[in-house]
């Protein structure tokens, strides 16, 4: 399948200026509109999108593993794809040395075992409902959470972005 998407980078543009851009291209017949998270917060900009539009797919493009834990963006990822109508599509990466130890102060260690237990714990909080325990224990990253709410659709998309091999 091919997706015809434009990504946004952040920079120098409002939030009104970055949904009247992703309306723009849901209108020319776009499939996807995703966010760099770099200079801007990803989430919160697919949330504005998805609040814009109908029907093109959203994302942040690819979060940073290091960035924020695995729950945090598991909570976000599950309300994002509630309030678009099950179009967020979610890619996490690991970043690169430069950016985790200079722009977040933390020590690039273990990139591929923090990545692996981010994705998996983000995809099991996705699909969980109500009854169901997510446990999880992880080289990087451990969780024993149960959710309140059904998810808006039983399998959204998370994919694992990299550069490097492995």
């Amino acid at each position: 399948m091919l997706d015809r998407g434009v990504l946004l980078a952040g920079v120098g543009m409002s939030i009104p200026e970055t949904v009247a851009v992703a309306q723009r291209a849901e209108a020319a017949g776009f499939d996807s509109v995703y966010c760099v998270e770099a200079y801007r917060n990803g989430l919160t900009m697919a949330a504005a999108i998805a609040a814009g539009t109908e029907r093109i797919r959203i994302g942040p493009y690819v979060l940073n593993a290091f960035a924020r834990t695995p729950f945090a963006t598991g909570l976000a990822a599950i309300d994002l794809d509630d309030l678009s109508g099950g179009r967020l599509m979610l890619g996490i990466g690991s970043g690169n040395r430069y950016l985790t130890e200079q722009w977040l102060g933390l020590t690039h260690e273990k990139p591929l075992a923090k990545m692996r237990d981010s994705v998996e714990i983000v995809r099991r909080m996705l699909h969980a409902s109500p009854g169901d325990s997510v446990v999880y224990k992880g080289t990087s990253h451990s969780i024993n959470w149960s959710p309140s709410a059904a998810p808006f659709r039983p399998s959204a998309p998370v994919v694992m972005a990299g550069i490097f091999p492995k």
